[in-house]
């Protein structure tokens, strides 16, 4: 019987924008007694990444770690696996920041650990054929991949042993691949199992294998972090567990498996040429689709398994890619052009000799692959993820912005395809603010952003449906699904469904549109607050879902101004009403405030007597925070989880006392304000639950338009200096 060897690889990682106490609780749950736990078996090898946001965070609050990590290296107990330093999506970088990302991570562990990474953790695993000729000339020469990616090349559907070497343009890579069996087993499998379970892969390698070695790689919070686990992997006194046993097990039978060092097994030959197709884990090409193509692909897999064929055929039963996330959430691929464009200017100002380490470094952190993507994990859906990337890209920006106006105050106007749709939006930045208005959105801004703070204060995640609602709508929110199969280790993150909050099925409400600002809508006057909180907008026109024309842009010296135009109509006194809306933007160089000013004509051989009522979405990202509120004119605060009317009014006002800002949200008449919190119910590893994504003001002003007249309404949106008071702060 052959011995075998086995690579063990684990994958740390917190994500940049995570609040402090989830950083500590993971060193303390897990990150902590892991590394000690694996520090007592010295016989056992163990390949360990950690991404940057967690390395940061280590080094700031956990110094001592690091060192107890570069002794594990020193006594050739781990081997460092390096990585994009911020844990970006490769696949979708420019050249120059993957390598640029894979060579800072470089220099730390050259710096921290004494050691360069041979091979790398590629994030969740997305891989894309042409990642070769991106990754090997940074002196990378491998990286670990799942083996349903080399199944979904081809190869038969058995145990994968060794390495595989793959090319783009004759730039090679080698590749692990990771079990799934080990996978699932470790560290859920008790360890009366899995001993024999190891005897018999010893057993089962086939005669001539030139490498008889399996590889293992997951995420390390599966070791005391993920629900149930604690307990599990490092027992009640965080002595003893699952962990210490299986450790013991793989020191007292070296006979049958031994543990070695990635770039070591990569001495031996590789046990072929692969090319495998663009993929991530299985779950991912699920998570990926659209909702009903996703219950589509449910239903498809429990019929194969009904026929008894899914086994033969799963491979080649696949999802979609990871850069559809961008198709499917409009909000991630704004994020994700949004970082392309700050990308394109940092590399043309370096390219000029500029120094821009510092925006580098910001542009970087942007670049975090979590929160442009939504899973089991809550990714996208977490406000204060996307608020962290929003926040790098702002600031990366403006210390470019400083470097291409060492004078201070400037003016830009710029008419392009900013989102890559082939239509152009336009973007305005001064250095107070950065703007785009998008006239394909409802001609909406898309983006209002406070530079001094780095806020974007639009960045509100519109309410959709999911496929996993329908999981949520049947779920009985006092019952926890998922129990082990064997009953001996803690359920997988994937197999656990609860609630965090009973009823929450009836919060499910589907947008239907991009939340923007400034999208034009029109009420009948007896159309009711309440009917719009059951979820209908209760537009009776067709604009704020119309494609708007730009009819004008131009920079002057003190101001932007950008012309917009659309027919539609309205549905009054039942009939379609035509009219035709200009809407116009004006951007001052120095004020932070845009103001919008309005022409409606009724193009109709009718009156038109409605509320037009203006949409905006803000975000201050906590609903229910005492430093975050409404002024109202009344006096009254509100925190904005805020549902109501307010009484005709010229101005009102939204505070945030941490950000030391207020927006002014103003009228050239005096308007009624309805106001809601837009609250989304997504799935995280700890059940389903509702998160505030932003606040919904309709400012209503009733408009009396005869046969062939216009009526003309302007708006004000400025952000205002804000020094809290003591009696200000919760």
């Amino acid at each position: 019987m052959p011995r075998l060897e086995l690579v063990l690889a684990l994958h740390n990682h917190q994500p940049v924008g995570n609040f402090g106490h989830v950083f500590q609780e993971a060193y303390d749950r897990c990150y902590r007694p892991l590394l000690d736990t694996i520090a007592a078996a010295p016989e056992v090898k163990i390949a360990l990444h950690h991404t940057g946001p967690l390395l940061e965070w280590l080094g700031a609050h956990q110094p001592q770690y690091l060192r107890d990590v570069r002794a594990l290296v020193d006594r050739g107990q781990l081997e460092i696996l390096g990585g994009g330093f911020y844990e970006p999506m490769l696949a979708v970088l420019p050249d120059r920041d993957a390598r640029g990302q894979i060579e800072l991570m470089q220099r730390f562990c050259v710096e921290q650990f004494g050691q360069k990474p041979a091979g790398m953790w590629l994030a969740e695993r997305v891989w894309d054929p042409d990642l070769p000729r991106v990754i090997a000339p940074t002196g990378t020469r491998f990286t670990l991949l799942d083996d349903s990616h080399f199944f979904a090349a081809g190869l038969p559907e058995q145990r994968l042993y060794g390495h595989y070497v793959t090319e783009k343009a004759g730039v090679p890579l080698a590749i692990f691949p990771i079990d799934k069996g080990l996978r699932y087993a470790i560290p859920f499998k008790p360890i009366p199992e899995l001993g024999p379970e190891l005897e018999r892969m010893a057993r089962e390698v086939p005669e001539g294998t030139p490498s008889p070695l399996l590889t293992y790689g997951d995420d390390g919070e599966k070791f005391g972090l993920w629900p149930g686990t604690q307990e599990w992997v490092f027992g009640k006194d965080g002595r003893g567990g699952w962990l210490r046993d299986f450790l013991k097990l793989l020191s007292d039978r070296q006979d049958i498996v031994r543990t070695v060092h990635p770039s070591d097994a990569m001495a031996q030959p590789a046990s072929g040429r692969i090319y495998l197709p663009t993929a991530s884990y299985e779950e991912m090409g699920e998570w990926a689709m659209p909702p009903d193509s996703i219950r589509r692909y449910e239903e498809l897999k429990q019929r194969l398994e009904g026929e008894g064929i899914y086994g033969r055929f799963h491979p080649f039963v696949r999802g979609g890619i990871w850069q559809s996330f961008f198709s499917k959430y409009p909000e991630s691929n704004r994020l994700h052009k949004r970082m392309l464009d700050v990308s394109g200017q940092l590399a043309r100002l370096e390219a000029e000799g500029k120094d821009v380490g510092a925006a580098k470094t910001e542009l970087y952190r942007s670049q975090c692959n979590c929160a442009y993507w939504h899973g089991l994990f809550g990714g996208l859906y977490l406000n204060s993820l996307r608020h962290a990337l929003t926040e790098a890209m702002i600031r990366s920006q403006a210390a470019l912005d400083r470097l291409e106006h060492p004078k201070g105050d400037f003016l830009e106007l710029e008419r392009r395809d900013f989102d890559a749709d082939l239509e152009d939006e336009l973007l305005v930045r001064t250095a107070a603010v950065q703007a785009v208005v998008d006239p394909g959105e409802g001609g909406s801004l898309v983006e209002w952003s406070n530079v001094g703070a780095a806020y974007d204060v639009t960045d509100v995640l519109s309410r959709r449906d999911e496929g996993y609602h329908d999981k949520l709508r049947a779920l009985d929110a006092k019952e926890a699904l998922g129990a082990s199969a064997g009953g001996g280790g803690p359920a997988s993150i994937h197999d656990i469904a609860k609630s965090k909050e009973a009823n929450l099925s009836r919060f499910l409400v589907v947008d239907g549109y991009r939340r923007g600002s400034f999208l034009d809508r029109f009420h009948d006057p007896g159309f009711a607050l309440a009917d719009l909180r059951a979820g209908g907008d209760g537009d009776v026109g067709s604009l704020a879902k119309a494609a708007y024309r730009i009819d004008s842009s131009e920079k002057k010296k003190s101001e932007a101004l950008v012309a917009l135009s659309a027919e539609g109509d309205v549905w009054h006194r039942d009939a379609h009403l035509p009219l035709r809306l200009e809407k116009r933007f004006r951007f001052l160089a120095k004020e932070p405030r845009v103001e919008v000013s309005y022409r409606i004509e009724n193009r109709s051989d009718r009156p038109i007597d409605l509320v037009f009522a203006p949409e905006l979405n803000l975000t201050l990202l906590a609903g229910d925070d005492a430093e975050r509120f409404y002024e109202l004119p009344d006096g009254r605060r509100e925190r904005m989880t805020f549902r109501g009317e307010v009484p005709p009014a010229e101005r009102i006002r939204l505070a945030e006392c941490w950000g030391r800002f207020k927006i002014e949200v103003a009228g050239g008449r005096p308007f009624s304000l309805w106001a809601y919190p837009v609250e989304t119910v997504s799935q995280s590893e700890g059940g389903f639950e509702r998160t505030y994504q932003g606040s919904c003001l309709l400012l209503r002003t009733p408009v009396s338009i005869p046969p062939g007249g216009e009526e003309k309404l302007d708006y004000q949106l400025a952000f205002l200096p804000f020094d809290p008071r003591p009696d200000e702060r919760a």
